[in-house]
């Protein structure tokens, strides 16, 4: 186990999370391109435009395909080999006119990461001008582990309302925490949430020395 060095009176963990992409042939050429996580962020970009949903987790995705639907009605739903369980939700998103293509994704056609064509391992292709996929969020490092934090129920380093862990002088801050894609400026509040936690906790101790 890591070893707290007692120079430091106070650590902040912000070490972010990792994407881990679907099993597909060069698709982190087109990822951050054509290709993204968020529909709050790049959805307006893409907006009118003919896309692609790629989802490996059916549970997230349905909510996610309706987000997407709100910037396109051009929509296709790619599922990279799996079925699609659940019949009702199946039956509302094929309601709209949106395609579900449950065949695996063999790779993607383009210029410079803008994404043209899309081909599937039975011989068929499809042009789209983008989309979005749900790539698995894991830690970027070990290092929390290491120090013994416990972690919640989603993978996420445990904390308080002030960021901190279970380890007496260790906090941790951004997306790490809660394992989920986090715009700048929430991740930005939660590292002031964490010097906040940082700066009580000094100046208590001291005050009580």
């Amino acid at each position: 186990m890591y070893r707290i060095n007692h120079l430091f009176k106070k650590r902040i963990i912000s070490s972010g999370l990792k994407d881990v992409l679907p099993d597909i042939a060069n698709i982190s050429d087109y990822y951050g391109k054509s290709l993204f996580n968020c529909p709050y962020c790049d959805g307006w970009e893409l907006r009118d435009k003919p896309l692609v949903v790629i989802i490996d987790d059916q549970v997230q995705g349905f909510h996610f395909i309706q987000i997407i639907y709100n910037w396109s009605k051009d929509l296709i739903v790619c599922t990279n080999g799996k079925p699609f369980q659940n019949s009702e939700q199946k039956r509302l998103i094929q309601n709209k006119g949106i395609k579900i293509m449950e065949n695996k994704i063999k790779n993607f056609a383009g210029k410079n990461g803008q994404m043209e064509e899309i081909f599937f391992g039975n011989g068929e292709s499809v042009t789209r001008k983008g989309g979005f996929v749900l790539p698995q969020l894991i830690q970027s490092s070990n290092f929390a582990k290491q120090l013994a934090c416990e972690y919640n129920s989603l993978g996420g380093i445990s904390v308080d309302s002030y960021g901190r862990t279970n380890i007496h002088g260790v906090y941790a801050a951004g997306d790490a925490s809660v394992i989920a894609p986090a715009q700048l400026i929430i991740v930005a509040a939660e590292g002031l949430r964490a010097a906040v936690g940082v700066n009580r906790d000094l100046i208590q101790k001291e005050f009580l020395e």
